[in-house]
């Protein structure tokens, strides 16, 4: 960056670190030509590091998601974290929420364990998961688009809602229900062949963090 002393340019010549005192970052030299006299000028800039902070908004920001959260809440977010839950979550939701995705997984996260619902879902879908988990109780959980496959009561993996139980075209003209597309079980069979959304390791009781995300008022049949 040229520097300007009445309507002309002084032009850089080196830029160097320099020991140009304790307090400095770096040592800057600029040489030009005085306007007046015509003679040479060096000048001489010493920048010093005042201070180096986050803004507390940027701070605030990252633990937004905690705000009106229970205790118990933040500790299914932290379970889920742990045993890797959270991250298949995540990659389920960025899959199948291509637009209007959540600001806050974990937020999300948490809503989607108070709030899902038990889900009936094609023979196909269950005779795929009793291959994949065999000798296990399965059970299937959805909300938003988003569902959970439990065995034995214990998250197993997530998928689309729409990849096993199909999806619901409506009318044109926005009237009555449309009509049902039917899941390809190929395509269940793709997905789980990529282990995309499958949880590694042993995963979590789905029950227990349910009713620490309801809190209060969960219930037995909630």
């Amino acid at each position: 960056m040229a520097w300007e002393s009445n309507g002309k340019k002084l032009g850089d010549v080196e830029s160097g670190d320099k020991d140009a005192g304790a307090d400095s970052f770096r040592h800057y030299v600029r040489q030009g030509t005085c306007p007046h006299c015509g003679g040479d000028l060096r000048i001489h800039l010493r920048a010093e590091v005042a201070d180096i902070s986050i803004p507390v908004a940027d701070l605030d920001q990252a633990d937004a998601w905690k705000r009106g959260l229970s205790d118990d809440q933040l500790s299914v977010v932290e379970m889920a974290r742990e045993t890797g839950l959270l991250a298949s979550f995540k990659a389920v939701v960025e899959y199948t929420k291509v637009v209007d995705r959540p600001s806050h997984i974990e937020r999300f996260f948490v809503n989607f364990m108070k709030m899902s619902t038990q889900k009936v879902v094609p023979q196909f879908a269950i005779d795929h998961f009793s291959r994949a988990f065999p000798g296990t109780r399965l059970s299937f959980w959805t909300c938003q688009g988003i569902m959970a496959v439990c065995a034995n009561g214990t998250i197993r993996c997530f998928a689309p809602k729409d990849l096993i139980c199909g999806q619901r075209i409506k009318k044109a003209n926005g009237n009555g229900t449309g009509m049902q597309l039917h899941a390809d079980p190929h395509m269940l069979d793709e997905w789980s062949r990529t282990r995309f959304g499958y949880v590694a390791g042993e995963g979590a009781m789905f029950e227990a963090m349910r009713a620490k995300s309801i809190g209060e008022f969960a219930r037995p049949g909630f």
